[in-house]
């Protein structure tokens, strides 16, 4: 599988190969894998913190549930430029998909 890119995160670190998206923790533990064929949008959000204060996300719409249900991942980001980047590298990995199914 062909590897695309990573995108340092800080505490976290987000792989991108041309098919999934996968975000490791500070120990290198996998925090969440996402293959782009399920992703049926991607957008950055402002969302509230614990202390109410601003923080902001990538809200993942599934086009294919989890196996808990769950119809959308959330991946939050320290800043809105930081969730920008990351949705747009998100969002080349869904068009090669997209693309590919095109041919």
């Amino acid at each position: 599988e062909n590897y695309l890119g990573h995108f340092d995160m800080g505490d976290r670190v987000a792989l991108l190969s041309v098919k999934r998206l996968i975000l490791l923790g500070p120990k290198g533990q996998e925090l969440m894998a996402l293959k782009y064929k399920h992703v049926s949008k991607a957008e950055v959000r402002q969302i509230p913190n614990d202390d109410n204060s601003i923080g902001w996300a990538i809200i993942i719409v599934l086009n294919t549930p989890r196996k808990n249900g769950s119809e959308v991942e959330v991946l939050t980001c320290k800043s809105r430029q930081e969730a920008e980047e990351l949705c747009a590298h998100l969002q080349r990995g869904i068009d090669v998909i997209a693309s590919d199914k095109a041919m």
